[in-house]
């Protein structure tokens, strides 16, 4: 069985992106555990640095999300 494409709506999609930037915090907040746990003070710089990307672009989407009236909880 084919299955179709669906198109998401904007807000679905800002939805689901936000989604994915809060999983990928807390994969990256475990992995940056790890590699101080293991003595591997290079690997948890970069892992920071990269936690701090990811919580750029969740500020950027809280504001867009804002701009469009859907940020969570609002009604």
């Amino acid at each position: 069985m084919l299955m179709r494409e669906r198109k998401l709506e904007p807000e679905d999609a800002l939805e689901l992106e936000r989604s994915y930037l809060e999983a990928l915090l807390r994969i990256e907040a475990h992995a940056a555990a790890v590699a101080h746990e293991l003595g591997l003070a290079g690997l948890q710089a970069r892992i920071v640095a990269d936690r701090q990307q990811v919580q750029q672009l969740l500020r950027k989407l809280a504001a867009e999300e804002g701009r469009s009236g859907n940020a969570p909880g609002a009604s």
